[in-house]
């Protein structure tokens, strides 16, 4: 392994950028639990979003990002899609921060929220 200056700075700051700018699902689900108030924010087509979300998350698709409405200015907006192999959330994340959003990503998406076996809505 190389133990170079600049891989190792490289390195630390992403996995720093990473801790800042992503939630767990385990992590979410303890903070909605617990009465923190945010905007689940699911970035799927209409028909991904109509066969299971995360419970109360909001309908956002890509067309709909230019307008905003439903994203809070004054709480966490956490942005979702199927995967940590899609891109669409983190497309969506820079977008939103972008316009003054506070926003993070959840880390693998609704697979990871349903691999712990977490509520899912239809």
């Amino acid at each position: 392994m190389n133990s170079d200056p600049i891989t190792s700075a490289l390195a630390q700051e992403h996995f720093r950028s990473r801790a800042m700018f992503s939630i767990g699902p385990l992590e979410l689900e303890r903070r909605l639990r617990e009465g923190e108030e945010m905007v689940l924010v699911d970035v799927r087509e209409v028909a991904d979003y109509a066969a299971g979300h995360l419970p109360d998350a909001i309908c956002f698709p890509k067309e709909q990002w230019p307008g905003g409405d439903g994203l809070d200015r004054e709480v966490l907006n956490v942005v979702y899609c199927d995967s940590h192999l899609c891109h669409l959330a983190s497309a969506a994340a820079a977008e939103f921060a972008g316009r003054g959003y506070s926003v993070v990503e959840l880390a693998g998406g609704i697979e990871a929220w349903k691999a712990n076996k977490l509520t899912v809505e239809r």
